[in-house]
């Protein structure tokens, strides 16, 4: 038996926003794909997100929330200060130590993965091919240990320098 799909494909830039209707999360992440692409979504993203403010301390909609983060930041006219300032709109009074700590986790985190991209990048002109255990190990390491690392990483003269650094830490 193979299964025969048909899917459809539905350009959303044909629906006026209140047209889009649904759970909050299909809403939320329908509108987030119809302006992805055009010049105002930056405008638009505070009205967007907002839709979630009244699910915000569920944990649910924290692990969406998170999620659309992720691939609106992949958006190359979105920066950092933009996506914070838009949360902090979004979520205006509603929740407001919660979404500072939401906010700095977001940050720190595309910070850890720039610093971890930046060690892979390292090993890779220095030694060739990064094994893909050591990439899952330097990706699961916390902050204090991936700074340790770097810093080790000057005086590692081979792959296996890695390997013994990784056994004592």
């Amino acid at each position: 038996m193979i299964p025969d799909f048909d899917y459809q494909v539905i350009d959303l830039t044909i629906y006026e926003d209140y047209q889009i209707k649904g759970m909050v999360y299909l809403r939320v992440a329908a509108l987030i794909m119809k302006y992805y692409f055009r010049e105002d979504l930056n405008h638009k993203l505070p009205e967007i997100l907002s839709l979630l403010s009244d699910l915000i301390q569920q944990k649910t909609t924290i692990d969406f929330l998170e999620v659309v983060l992720e691939y609106i930041v992949t958006n190359k006219n979105i920066d950092e200060e933009s996506m914070v300032d838009n949360i902090e709109k979004a979520f205006h009074k509603k929740g407001d130590d919660f979404m500072i700590s939401l906010t700095e986790k977001w940050m720190n985190k595309g910070k850890k993965s720039g610093k971890v991209e930046i060690l892979y990048y390292l090993f890779e002109e220095r030694f060739g091919k990064v094994p893909q255990k050591m990439k899952k190990q330097i990706t699961q390491v916390d902050d204090k240990r991936l700074e340790d690392l770097t810093r080790s990483f000057l005086s590692f003269k081979s792959i296996n320098d890695y390997y013994l650094w990784w056994d004592k830490h």
